[in-house]
């Protein structure tokens, strides 16, 4: 079982490969945790049971990122600081099994997985500008490492893979090792 920070810095660590970086993806794990300040990465928490009564999808508007929304449903999760001093470094969306999830942006498949617990089946996008998507808990990834993805392409189908008693998407969208509320660029 890959522990997260090694699951981080092998994200990372595609992504240099994939941008044409010189490090190799198995380069030493102290010197990317380093490079990238892993000691300072939070990860996410699982959804909260008294979720706000608020739905996203599509139409939402948001800043001038040329993001879409991944998917339509009922906020489960927003992003930040939880109950009990946890965090949540992304949000969670109630959606139908099975449901279509879409790539917010053209770019690069750089992860696909199920080696980091409680997120199940994880797929990571890398874009342009140094951003980075996260899709998790699907039933079903529809691409592989190393393709390529247009925006608004199906690339899973949601489901409750990981450590979820519910269908839903855990998104998280990342500027370089750093988390950032995906509400704020999701246009």
């Amino acid at each position: 079982m890959t522990s997260p920070r090694t699951f981080i810095a092998i994200c990372l660590l595609s992504l240099s490969a994939c941008g044409g970086g010189e490090k190799p993806w198995f380069a030493d794990f102290e010197e990317v945790q380093e490079s990238y300040g892993l000691s300072d990465v939070p990860f996410p928490m699982q959804p909260l049971r008294n979720a706000p009564n608020t739905s996203v999808g599509f139409e939402e508007s948001g800043s001038d990122a040329d993001f879409i929304w991944p998917a339509r449903g009922k906020l489960l999760a927003d992003f930040g600081a939880q109950e009990g001093g946890l965090h949540n470094d992304g949000i969670n969306i109630a959606l139908p099994y099975g449901s279509p999830v879409h790539a917010i942006a053209s770019g690069r498949v750089v992860y696909v997985g199920n080696e980091l617990k409680g997120y199940g089946n994880l797929l990571l996008i890398a874009h342009a500008d140094d951003w980075v998507s996260a899709y998790a808990h699907n039933a079903e990834i529809l691409v592989r490492r190393g393709d390529m993805v247009l925006q608004g392409d199906v690339v899973a189908r949601s489901g409750s893979s990981g450590n979820v008693a519910e269908p839903q998407l855990h998104f998280e969208l990342r500027r370089g090792s750093r988390a950032v509320n995906p509400m704020q660029y999701m246009g």
